[in-house]
């Protein structure tokens, strides 16, 4: 069984809402995956993050990974989303091919 995706301790909030609180998730590769919730439960901010296009709040902790490679953790928020963005399509790619 090999991990897609795997995220870990996870938040983020804007101004004073929490959008996401401490989220750590890991989808497989042995089935089909659904992301389900209610309005405003979080769910396009999650695609956000896995697509590179929002940062976590500052947490030392907060990870997540596609295919085995680091696509955010605060060491790369210093280097921008933009580096995430290319990393991601890089490795999905990557992946697709093999």
């Amino acid at each position: 069984m090999r991990n897609i995706i795997e995220v870990n301790n996870l938040t983020k909030t804007f101004n004073d809402k929490k959008a996401l609180n401490n989220i750590n998730l890991t989808i497989t590769n042995t089935g089909l995956t659904a992301l389900l919730g209610p309005s405003g439960s979080g769910k396009s901010t999650l695609l956000r993050h896995l697509s590179g296009l929002v940062f976590a709040d500052k947490s030392e902790h907060a990870t997540i990974k596609v295919f085995g490679d680091v696509i955010q953790s605060r060491a790369l928020a210093v280097l921008g989303s933009c580096y995430g963005n290319r990393l991601l399509a890089f490795t999905c790619r990557k992946q697709l091919q093999s």
